[in-house]
Formats: structure tokens, sequence, C-alpha cells
């Protein structure tokens, strides 16, 4: 699992050209998010701790401007960082349609108005975005089909 993340997380930065994006699974049956930290610790949290919390309630594209700064905040599971924070849902086709799988948190990137603009001043169309999303969601959904998945290998023991 480690592995998927790691690929997942890599591919987010080179194809967005960003600086770091993580990718948190969420399971809102059992109240948690799931991720993988760079030194393959796997990190639980409630659905509602930090910002990518708030993203997950308010279930859109979520943008902050100045994240150390905002009040939901949590160093965590939060990026640490001064730039712009944008929090992207990956909802489930295959799986409960319209289910929310996962959030991908990445930093370096602004939406401005339907043009994503990054650090590089470089820039992504929505359309681009909706279609990484899309194989992002595939490979997510292609590794819950997997016989061993569960949102955590010891989701039991959190």
């Amino acid at each position: 699992m480690p592995d998927l993340f790691h690929k997942i997380e890599s591919s987010i930065k080179e194809v967005l050209l960003i600086e770091k994006g993580i990718i948190f699974l969420v399971d809102e049956d059992k109240d948690l998010i799931y991720r993988i930290d760079e030194n393959d610790k796997e990190i639980f949290s409630p659905c509602n701790v930090g910002i990518i919390g708030q993203a997950i309630m308010e279930r859109h594209l979520y943008e902050v401007h100045a994240p150390n700064n905002n009040p939901y905040f949590n160093p965590k599971v939060d990026i640490d960082t001064q730039r712009p924070l944008l929090c992207l849902p990956i909802w489930s086709k295959i799986h409960e349609k319209n289910k929310l799988i996962a959030m991908v948190q990445i930093i370096d990137l602004q939406l401005i108005g339907n043009k994503l603009k990054v650090k590089t001043d470089s820039s992504i169309d929505s359309e681009s975005l909706h279609i990484f999303i899309d194989i992002l969601r595939a490979c997510i959904e292609k590794a819950m089909d997997l016989p061993n998945f569960t949102l955590g290998m010891n989701l039991e023991k959190k």
C-alpha cells in the first residue's frame, strides 16, 4: 500500500507541476481519513480534523490562501505551508456511486477563473484536472477491488 500512495503522490507532483501533494483515503462510514507519510507511517484521523477535514465536510473543491493561519489547520494531517492550499475531492463512480473515497491536498496551485495556475506560471485547465482526477479515481477503485484491500491494514486496532 505505501508504494501505491507514493506513486500517486509522485504523479500528482509531476502532472500538476507542484511542490507537494498528498492523498487521503476517506471512509465516512468509520469517520476516518487515512494516509501514508513519506516515512511509510500510517496516519489515521477523524474525518473532521484539519483543513482536509473541513474540505470533506464541505464536499467540494476547497481552497485556502494562508493555511497556517486558518482556524482549521492541523499540522498532524495538513500540509504545513503558507502558500495556497487546494483540496480536491475524488468521488467513486463504481463502488457506491458518488461516495467520497479520497481527497487530494496540494500546494502551489491557485484557482483563477477556470484555470489552475501553478508557481511555474504554467496553467492547467479545469478539464485537464478533471481527467487527472478520473485517473486517480480509477487507481483507487482498482486498489479497492484487490482482495486484501481495506482502508489501512490496521484500522480495527486504531
